[in-house]
């Protein structure tokens, strides 16, 4: 008979293979030990992440809520058009606002894009712009978000913006164009910096794609990768 470690190694493995099988321009499984300061993504790009205060935890890093940043260099990788990004985070606390994703200009350039969620409606928040207007895209979840484990995607292409949470659709609106990326920007993660807007919780694992959200693709990684979170 199989022990406990062995069947959650196997797990493990098929879920990283599957991920890898998907092409994904980043996956950051943020539950594995690479250590710190630095750590690698698993994808064709390998792309280095340099942590601040932001400490393994076995299902991920955990960022306190004050102290805390992962921060990815400026890549074209990391600009995809059209795109999703995707993360698993816990909610522990509701009472500010918590930054996921954070690789945007909104005040001279208008370019980007950013994942979060609002601490006046406990909602998740897409915003993206297109250099004139910022946020030329602002896609909100049509449910607030309890304290908890949740799969988080959204994204956009020039006909629309969307989000998935846990395997549904939360929301979606007609774009009627494309993002504009911030093309020197840095990719951060957990924070706007490292003790602004941080993430209060754990961030198990991260993702971007080159191609919009769908419900098929949702709802494959989410029933893939909820083993390790739910």
């Amino acid at each position: 008979m199989a022990t406990k470690e062995a069947i959650i190694a196997a797990k493990q493995f098929a879920t990283e293979r599957y991920i890898r099988s998907t092409h994904p321009v980043l996956y950051l499984p943020l539950w594995r030990l690479d250590g710190s300061p630095s750590i690698r993504s698993q994808d064709a790009f390998g792309h280095i992440g340099t942590v601040t205060d932001a400490l393994w935890r076995p299902q991920g890093r955990y960022f306190d809520g004050a102290n805390g940043i992962i921060v990815i260099p400026r890549t074209a990788s990391l600009e995809p058009n059209p795109i999703t990004i995707g993360a698993w985070v816990q909610i522990t606390e509701l009472d500010t606002v918590r930054r996921i994703f954070a690789k945007h200009e909104a005040g001279l350039v208008k370019a980007g894009y950013t994942l979060y969620r609002l601490n006046t409606d406990n909602k998740i928040y897409f915003q993206s712009g297109d250099s004139v207007t910022w946020p030329a895209w602002n896609l909100g979840s049509t449910k607030a978000l309890a304290v908890g484990w949740h799969c988080i995607e959204a994204g956009q292409d020039s006909s629309w913006v969307s989000m998935f949470i846990d395997g549904e659709e939360a929301a979606t609106a007609i774009a009627g164009g494309k993002i504009v990326h911030h093309t020197t920007h840095d990719l951060w993660i957990g924070g706007d910096t490292p003790t602004a807007f941080v993430w209060s919780g754990i961030i198990g694992a991260t993702w971007i794609y080159n191609k919009a959200p769908n419900p098929t693709d949702h709802g494959r990684i989410y029933q893939a990768t909820r083993w390790k979170f739910k």
